[in-house]
């Protein structure tokens, strides 16, 4: 099964980043904070404005996101978690 989102609204996968501390040890599970970073899966077609205008989504498919911590929605879809955001809830593209 494939998540299609509508409107503006973004699937992402996240994506474990590896955390040290200052003096150079790795955290692990709840040493760590949450990822807020991840794969952009799919994308809806956009939405209208107020005014009527139609805006695209500035993401694509494949684009490694930063996002709000604690962001949109997180759904499990055969056992594989993804996380639903709006646009305006993804800070940066990671080139």
């Amino acid at each position: 099964m494939k998540l299609k989102p509508i409107q503006g609204r973004i699937v992402v996968k996240e994506v474990e980043t590896i955390k040290k501390s200052a003096g150079g040890l790795i955290l692990a599970g709840s040493a760590a904070d949450k990822p807020n970073q991840g794969i952009v899966t799919a994308v809806g077609p956009g939405t209208y404005l107020e005014n009527g205008d139609f805006v695209v989504p500035g993401v694509n498919e494949g684009d490694k996101v930063l996002f709000v911590q604690g962001a949109g929605q997180v759904v499990k879809v055969e056992d594989e978690e993804y996380r639903i955001l709006q646009e305006n809830e993804i800070l940066a593209i990671i080139k």
